[in-house]
């Protein structure tokens, strides 16, 4: 049987900033994380924990997951409820990948 690989996205929303952490659930290890700070300021976007921000961190992500082969996503958002920026984010990803 193939070692299927599974990955778990973890997502952390603070005042300030959105981290995302892509993280190799069988090793336990992370792979490689994402966040707000990383982001330069756009003219566009008032603030790093907003809409347009999360927009951009999600496809950021893409751009990771595109390099990464598995065969399963898993999604952490901590107790955080499903909605805002942290819906934004999984949304982009069940769209490209249909497998949230």
């Amino acid at each position: 049987m193939k070692n299927k690989r599974i990955i778990r996205i973890s997502i952390k929303n603070s005042i300030r900033y959105i981290y995302i952490y892509i993280i190799d659930k069988i090793n336990n290890n992370i792979i490689t994380s994402v966040s707000t700070k990383n982001i330069e300021k756009n003219k566009n976007i008032i603030g790093r924990n907003n809409v347009e921000s999360a927009k951009i961190i999600g496809i950021n992500v893409l751009k990771y997951l595109k390099k990464i082969k598995f065969s399963q996503i898993e999604l952490n958002i901590y107790n955080k409820k499903y909605h805002g920026k942290i819906k934004i984010i999984s949304e982009i990803i069940k769209n490209k990948y249909k497998l949230l």
